[in-house]
C-alpha cells in the first residue's frame, strides 16, 4: 500500500514539474493557475484544428505541395488564357509545301518547252465507258471509237521520268471533235538493263473543249498509266464521273522521234 501512494506522489509530482518547465518556458513567470489554463487552452485549440495525427500529416504536406510546386502570383496580374490556334510555323510550312511543288511544276513544263530531247506523234483511238457505270441505253448511243491526232515535246530528267507538252483532237462520245492539250509527267519503271520494256504511271494537268461546253476549255486532272517498248507505248488517261457520266478510259499511242 505504501508503495502505491509512494508511486503516484512520485508520478504526479514528476509530471507536475515537467509541465511546469514546459509552461514556464512557453509563457514566461506565471502562476500556477494561469499556466493551466493556458495549457488547457492549447490542448483545445489543436484539438479543434485537426482531430487526428494523419489529417495534421496531410494538412502539412497540401501546405508544403502550394509552397514549394505552385507558382507565386501577385493579386494585380490576371489570369489569361490563350485561344487553341495553329502555330504561324504550320502556316509557313504549309505555303512553303504549295509553292515549292508551284516551283517544280513551272521549273518542268519550262524545261520541256525550251529544251526538249524528244518529238512526238500521239494517236488517239479508244475510248472505254466502264460498263459498271453506264445503262444499256447510253452505251448503245455513245461512240467508242475515239480517232484523232496529236503532237507533243517531251524530254527525260536526271531520273528517267517522262516530261510532255502535248496537244491533241479526237472524236468524243458524242461523234463531236474534242480538244486536249497540257502537260503530262510519268514515272517510268524498266523491266530490263537495256531501258528496252517500261511501265509508266503519272498524270497529266490539262485543259478540254467539248461541243456541250460550247468549247470552253475546262480543266481535266487526269491519272494515266503507259506500257511501252523503246519509242512506243500506249497510254491510258482515265476520267472519273458519276453514272451515265465520265467513267471512261481513254487509250492513246505515243511514238517518240
Amino acid at each position: 500500500m505504501k508503495k502505491i501512494i509512494f508511486t503516484t506522489l512520485f508520478s504526479f509530482c514528476f509530471i507536475s514539474g515537467a509541465s511546469a518547465v514546459d509552461l514556464s518556458n512557453a509563457y514566461g513567470e506565471k502562476t500556477m493557475e494561469e499556466k493551466l489554463r493556458a495549457y488547457q487552452k492549447i490542448n483545445t485549440q489543436l484539438q479543434d484544428e485537426d482531430k487526428t495525427p494523419e489529417k495534421a500529416k496531410i494538412k502539412l504536406y497540401e501546405e508544403e505541395e502550394e509552397e514549394h510546386i505552385l507558382p507565386a502570383k501577385s493579386e494585380s496580374e490576371p489570369l489569361t488564357v490563350e485561344p487553341l490556334t495553329s502555330s504561324p510555323s504550320d502556316e509557313t510550312t504549309e505555303e512553303g509545301t504549295i509553292s515549292k511543288y508551284w516551283n517544280k511544276f513551272k521549273h518542268n513544263t519550262s524545261e520541256t518547252w525550251n529544251n526538249p530531247t524528244n518529238y512526238n506523234v500521239m494517236i488517239p483511238f479508244y475510248a472505254w465507258h466502264n460498263r459498271l457505270a453506264y445503262d444499256k441505253k447510253h452505251l448503245d448511243k455513245y461512240n467508242e471509237e475515239a480517232w484523232g491526232l496529236g503532237f507533243a515535246m517531251s524530254r527525260y530528267d536526271e531520273d528517267d521520268d517522262w516530261h510532255s507538252l502535248y496537244a491533241m483532237v479526237f472524236k468524243d462520245s458524242n461523234f463531236h471533235p474534242e480538244t486536249m492539250f497540257g502537260y503530262a509527267y510519268q514515272s517510268r519503271h524498266y523491266f530490263d538493263c537495256n531501258h528496252k520494256w517500261f511501265a509508266g504511271a503519272g498524270f497529266t494537268l490539262g485543259l478540254t473543249q467539248r461541243h456541250e461546253y460550247s468549247y470552253i476549255p475546262v480543266p481535266l486532272p487526269l491519272p494515266m498509266v503507259s506500257f511501252g517498248h523503246r519509242n512506243f507505248n500506249i497510254n491510258m488517261a482515265y476520267v472519273p464521273g458519276i453514272t451515265n457520266d465520265g467513267n471512261v478510259a481513254f487509250f492513246f499511242t505515243n511514238v517518240e522521234f
